[in-house]
C-alpha cells in the first residue's frame, strides 16, 4: 500500500474500517414446509449469509478475459497495488454471477424443484431497455 493511502486509512474511524475475520460457519435451516407449493408463504423470508468465497485474481482475468473488461483495476496487480485501493477489484457483474452459488449454500431452492433457471435481472436498467427495444 503507498503513503497515501496508508494515510488515508489512518484518519477512518475504527468503525468505518472494514473488519476482516475468518469465515463463519453457520448452518442454515430449512422450514419443513420449504416446497414450490408453499413457496409463496415463504416471501421475504431471510435465509442468512452463504458461506465466504474468495475471489482468486485467476477468476478476475478469466471473467476479464470473457467480458472484454480488462481495465487495469482489475487485472494489472502492480499498478493496483499502488492505486489508492491497494490491490484488484472484482468485476461487479462478476459478482452478481457468483449470486446463484450462494443462493444454493443458504437454501434458496427448494428440494422439490426439478430445475432451476436463472433470468436476466429485471430491476436491470439495460433489461428494461432490450424489454422495450430488443435491437438494444
Amino acid at each position: 500500500m503507498n503513503e497515501q493511502a496508508m494515510s488515508r486509512r489512518r484518519r477512518l474511524p475504527r468503525q468505518t474500517r472494514v473488519q476482516r475475520s475468518q469465515p463463519v460457519n453457520i448452518v442454515m435451516t430449512k422450514p419443513n414446509d420449504y416446497a414450490l407449493v408453499s413457496l409463496p408463504a415463504h416471501v421475504g423470508r431471510d435465509f442468512g449469509l452463504s458461506r465466504a468465497m474468495r475471489v482468486a485474481q485467476s477468476r478476475i482475468d478469466q471473467f476479464a478475459e470473457c467480458s472484454g473488461d480488462d481495465q487495469w483495476i482489475h487485472v494489472d496487480v502492480e499498478r493496483a497495488r499502488n492505486s489508492p485501493l491497494g490491490n484488484t477489484i472484482v468485476h461487479g457483474l462478476l459478482l452478481l454471477s457468483l449470486i446463484t452459488k450462494a443462493q444454493y449454500d443458504v437454501g434458496v431452492f427448494p428440494d422439490d424443484a426439478a430445475q432451476i433457471l436463472n433470468t436476466a435481472s429485471t430491476r436491470s436498467g439495460s433489461w428494461r431497455r432490450w424489454q422495450q427495444d430488443p435491437r438494444c
